[in-house]
């Protein structure tokens, strides 16, 4: 043997697949200025900062 390891990797296409999801799902939320986490982290985030986190509805508000 030359000393060099072998390694098998399970999966492989899936995993890197998986991998490249997660890299746009992050540089989309990088690009709103949105939390990537859940509701679970958004919720007191507003609370704290007093400020809306999640999207909102676009565009000025109806009139009555």
């Amino acid at each position: 043997m030359s000393g060099i390891a072998r390694v098998v990797v399970p999966d492989y296409p899936h995993n890197v697949t998986h991998q490249i999801d997660a890299i746009e799902e992050l540089r989309l939320h990088t690009r709103t200025g949105r939390p990537l986490e859940g509701e679970s982290f958004v919720n007191p985030a507003e609370v704290l900062t007093s400020r809306f986190l999640r999207k909102r509805k676009t565009g000025p508000k109806r009139r009555r």
